[in-house]
């Protein structure tokens, strides 16, 4: 039980920097306040967040998505708010577990089994949405590049040269130039007095 016990402060102490995580220096957990961590060491949250704290991008005319997913919809088992000072139910779980461990409490090791079994339903439900919009993302994504190779097809058909027809035009302009310097030269007889000026 003392192994598993070491493993399991592991995994909190993964889950509290998972929390954590940043992209490109923003917090991707922390809602709009993307300068600052979502919670510390112990799992106490460091700043209020609602699920209500979503990004939206456009990623069509009309067509907006959002981005992100809130640390109270994550780790405080699909709650709507957050306040800051609260500890995560989440790392509650990992915190009970811990203790049952250490006292070898077989009915409380059962009670947070089970609490693990709703935080794990709650991490596939969050997993499941942003797996939808990422199907989402690339249905649209594949359809803006079918629109690339429409719209493509459109302005050549409008804007670009038909070569034969093209051509055949130059040619038909080049009889027309030919056969008038023919005319010309046929009216217009020079004789050797026009060069003698």
């Amino acid at each position: 039980m003392e192994k598993v016990k070491v493993e399991i402060m592991q995994l909190k102490t993964q889950m509290t920097h998972l929390a954590n995580t940043t992209y490109s220096g923003r917090y991707i957990f922390s809602g709009f306040k993307t300068d600052k961590p979502l919670m510390d060491e112990d799992g106490v949250f460091q700043i209020d967040i609602s699920n209500a704290e979503r990004i939206f991008y456009e990623i069509g005319i009309g067509d907006d998505m959002d981005i992100n997913v809130t640390g109270s919809d994550l780790f405080h088992n699909g709650s709507n708010s957050a306040a800051a000072g609260t500890k995560s139910s989440l790392i509650e779980t990992f915190d009970e577990l811990i203790s049952a461990l250490e006292l070898e409490d077989e009915e409380a090791l059962s009670a947070a089994l089970d609490r693990i079994d709703v935080d794990i339903d709650n991490v596939l439900r969050v997993r499941s949405a942003v797996g939808a919009r990422m199907n989402r993302l690339e249905l649209t994504a594949n359809r803006l590049d079918d629109d690339l190779i429409n719209f493509t097809k459109l302005m050549s058909k409008n804007e670009d040269v038909d070569i034969a027809e093209a051509i055949m035009h130059l040619m038909n302009e080049m009889n027309v130039y030919n056969a008038s310097l023919s005319v010309g030269s046929k009216v217009i007889q020079p004789t050797l007095v026009d060069f003698l000026d």
